[in-house]
């Protein structure tokens, strides 16, 4: 059971002694070591730990980055962290009611449209043409989920993004 536990020793110990190694990179590492364990124990604490350690990375190595912090490219900070909420909750969707889920999927959705439309209205499309493309692509798996899952309301935000992403770019 100790063993479980061993990935954190360097994340730990990052903190208490001076170290040359990168903390996003030590964090990537503790997240793999994770996904690792709940894939092979079926455990959904592991699965959680991974995800943290994962974003945690990727928000550490994002605020070192220059012109990269939040309030710049709000979509680089929340999309992962929303495509973990929802990978989580349809890998444990037998824990939760009918309800929970939805809630759980148009919260996770909202949050990769609003944030990739955000990034948009911070930046320009002139500035940056491409973001219209991601929020487009967006917009089109979530089209593509809601015809194979027959969810209407996952059709009906993808079809609303979309015509946002194409208004933009016109």
């Amino acid at each position: 059971i100790t063993g479980m536990f061993l990935p954190l020793l360097p994340l730990i110990g990052f903190w208490i002694v001076e170290s040359e190694v990168d903390y996003s990179v030590l964090l990537f590492v503790g997240a793999g070591l994770y996904g690792l364990l709940s894939l092979l124990r079926q455990s959904f604490r592991f699965g959680v730990a991974a995800a943290v350690c994962g974003n945690a990375g990727l928000w550490y190595y994002l605020q070192r980055t220059e012109g990269y912090q939040f309030l710049q490219h709000p979509q680089f900070w929340l999309v992962p962290v929303a495509l973990s909420v929802l990978i989580a909750a349809y890998l444990n969707r037998k824990d939760f009611t009918e309800d929970q889920m939805a809630t759980t999927r148009y919260m996770s959705l909202l949050t990769i449209y609003l944030s990739s439309t955000a990034d948009i209205v911070i930046n320009g499309v002139v500035n940056s043409p491409w973001l219209p493309l991601i929020l487009a692509s967006f917009a089109l798996a979530g089209i593509f989920a809601g015809i194979v899952l027959r969810i209407r309301g996952l059709l009906l935000m993808g079809s609303l993004f979309l015509l946002f992403a194409i208004v933009t770019m016109i």
